[in-house]
């Protein structure tokens, strides 16, 4: 099994300097040669986060359209078109950023008051931090439109996907 991973694509060509836009506009041309070497294609392709840069977008479906249009862009150009092979998860900035002292000092108790050996929130935290990925929300929306991986609660956050007798967790 042959994977492609991106991470960190802040894809946000309003502000990308010369080198991150040759970057962006050679890429799709670097993936089809370098996967022709290896064979016709790779067969999974994982997105991990930060799909726009939060700082400086803001929570739209325009940015998150720009995010899934260039994610999809690479993945054909590694041979993956079918939305199912193509794997994505949130990151840092995919969250709506925390902008005022009551919701900093909420993120700080509750990060604070995280006990790792327990593993879990309460659910009225658990249930703030996730509406606070709204953006990836979008994202996943977008890129699954007819068969969402991804519940619009977000729930479960650990998921898995099995096909072709694989498995991902």
């Amino acid at each position: 099994m042959r994977w492609l991973h991106i991470s960190d694509i802040h894809y946000n060509p309003d502000i990308d300097g010369r080198s991150t836009k040759e970057l962006r506009g050679e890429l799709p041309s670097y993936l089809k040669q370098a996967v022709a070497q290896f064979g016709d294609r790779v067969d999974e392709v994982f997105v991990t986060g930060d799909f726009r840069h939060a700082l400086y977008q803001d929570d739209t479906d325009e940015v998150a359209d720009a995010s899934v249009t260039f994610v999809r862009e690479l993945a054909v150009s590694a041979g993956v078109s079918e939305p199912e092979h193509i794997h994505i998860v949130p990151g840092n900035h995919d969250l709506t950023c925390v902008t005022n002292v009551r919701q900093k000092q909420k993120l700080a108790g509750i990060i604070e008051g995280y006990h790792p050996d327990q593993g879990r929130f309460s659910p009225e935290n658990e249930a703030w931090l996730l509406r606070r990925f709204s953006f990836f929300k979008r994202v996943s929306n977008k890129m699954y439109s007819t068969n969402p991986v991804w519940p619009d609660n977000l729930q479960p956050i650990n998921t898995y996907r099995c096909f072709d007798g694989n498995s991902i967790l």
